[in-house]
């Protein structure tokens, strides 16, 4: 899009108030507990920069790790959480963890 092309710009009757559509968001909360090693700490953080989170360090390695995020993204969420390997356990919510399993189980039945 080019914005410089853009002469007028108005909010539409359509769509509702920003906060009227934050409310609307179906939110969730994971609880993580990361080892930092390779960076994954720093990583981590790159890759929910645009969640809510909350980290507490729980010693030198480790920390524990609240992130909120909107259901609508649970996939991507999980996907990238998959992508970090042994550095990352989720502690809670079970269903999330249940649907972890599940994903790590598929994959292992696809390469037989």
């Amino acid at each position: 899009m080019n914005l410089a092309r853009i002469t007028k710009c108005t909010i539409s009757d359509k769509y509702s108030k920003f906060e009227d559509r934050e409310e609307k968001r179906r939110l969730d909360t994971l609880v993580l507990e990361l080892t930092d090693e390779r960076k994954a700490l720093e990583r981590v953080m790159h890759h929910f920069s645009y969640l809510k989170k909350e980290t507490e360090k729980l010693d030198e390695k480790h920390y524990r790790i609240i992130l909120e995020y909107d259901r609508d993204d649970e996939t991507e969420i999980l996907i990238r959480i998959l992508s970090f390997g042994p550095m990352v356990r989720v502690v809670s919510p079970q269903s999330f963890i249940n649907k972890l399993k599940n994903r790590i189980n598929k994959q292992i039945s696809c390469e037989f």
